[in-house]
């Protein structure tokens, strides 16, 4: 990631851009345009994070990773709750669970 990504905190292309994207496509069959990281400074320090894909079909949908296995269950068991009461809170399109990469993917619209 170059330091104007970093300072944008979006990322539109290169290598890390695909890995994401081919990953991102695995998942939940969407094509990603771009990807931004809110609080990218600080995404590392525990091992929890969220980005935010743009779909190429307009989509908005949140990728968050949990190094805790306990919060990411307690996190998409909650979402998935909420939403089926009509709370305002994003539909959860996908849990993914495996050795080191635990993720929530949630839709926006």
């Amino acid at each position: 990631m170059t330091s104007s990504q970093e300072t944008n905190n979006e990322l539109c292309g290169g290598s890390e851009f695909r890995r994401l994207s081919k990953f991102f496509h695995s998942l939940t069959g969407k094509s990603a345009r771009m990807f931004s990281f809110p609080g990218l400074q600080n995404r590392y320090r525990n091992g929890s994070g969220s980005a935010l894909a743009n779909t190429k079909d307009d989509a908005k949908v949140v990728l968050t990773y949990r190094v805790n296995e306990n919060l990411a269950e307690l996190e998409a068991e909650v979402l998935g709750r909420l939403y089926k009461e009509n709370a305002p809170v994003p539909k959860l399109l996908v849990r993914e669970k495996n050795g080191l990469f635990k993720s929530t993917f949630m839709v926006l619209d």
